[in-house]
């Protein structure tokens, strides 16, 4: 290997299996949709009131899918129930520190 010079193994191609293709599909679906959506949102409704639904709806659908594939929610410890209460609190900086 001479300096400044690099050579590389060659690497197999592997073909992607395609359901990982399908979920890059989703997300950029996904994330597309938000703009068209919070767009629409905000001329319906106030920013904050279209917040707050944002969150209720994300909530709900994440307790949802906790429910179906973890068969519930975690349990937390009194360190860790703390911890969530300071975050929700005061945001994400001050549970930084």
């Amino acid at each position: 290997m001479r300096a400044g010079h690099l050579t590389l193994a060659a690497m197999p191609a592997v073909p992607a299996p395609w359901p990982v293709y399908l979920k890059l599909v989703g997300v950029a679906a996904i994330w597309g949709g938000t703009f068209v959506a919070g767009r629409i949102a905000t001329a319906e409704m106030p920013a904050p009131t279209a917040a707050l639904w944002r969150y209720v709806f994300a909530s709900v659908v994440l307790v949802v899918a906790a429910f179906a594939l973890e068969r519930g929610l975690p349990r937390l410890s009194a360190m860790q129930w703390l911890g969530v209460a300071l975050l929700g609190a005061t945001g994400p900086r001050a549970a930084r520190r």
